[in-house]
């Protein structure tokens, strides 16, 4: 069993149509996952825009390098920046994120749902995100189905690195994964 804490949303993020839309989209309850996994796991659950969770638990990965043991790896998953998800609850994503103090942030497609129109928005707010060893990113269908290039440019510009077709290794005390 993990700690658990709870960051609940300012007021002012408003809950109206967005919401409406938002829960009708997730009718199981509304809720989607931010995860981490890694030698120490943490989890954030954004329920239906009425706050984050943050769950941590210990997870054990007997082939991983000794140098790596207590290695934190935040996972930000479906962002869908636009009409489920708003600019400021994304912004909130981030600090909390932020707050974790990862040393890795897997950040693992959909960034968008429909437009365009929300590529730099996310591509911006998501640029914030501060890890030891880098933030990295796949893109997800919605965004191959949106314009691929036009994503990976945009988190590229926000200095993400958007691994599409490559992979990345990491080193720490002469031991690498």
């Amino acid at each position: 069993m993990g700690n658990s804490f709870t960051f609940p949303l300012p007021d002012s993020y408003g809950v109206g149509d967005k919401l409406s839309r938002l829960v009708g989209r997730w009718r199981s309850g509304g809720i989607e996952k931010y995860s981490a996994d890694a030698a120490e796991g943490v989890s954030v659950d954004w329920n239906a825009g009425q706050r984050f969770a943050v769950t941590e638990e210990r997870i054990w990965l007997d082939p991983l390098p000794e140098a790596f043991s207590g290695l934190r790896v935040a996972q930000i998953s479906d962002v869908h920046h636009g009409l489920f998800l708003p600019q400021e609850w994304l912004t909130e994503a981030v600090l909390q994120t932020n707050r974790l103090n990862p040393d890795v942030i897997a950040l693992t497609g959909d960034f968008v749902s429909y437009s365009r129109a929300n590529m730099e928005t996310a591509a911006r707010i998501l640029g914030r995100l501060r890890a030891r060893f880098g933030v990295y990113a796949v893109l997800g269908n919605h965004d191959f189905r949106v314009d691929a290039d036009r994503m990976t440019a945009a988190l590229r510009r926000h200095r993400i690195d958007v691994l599409r077709n490559r992979n990345v290794s990491f080193q720490i005390g002469g031991e690498s994964m």
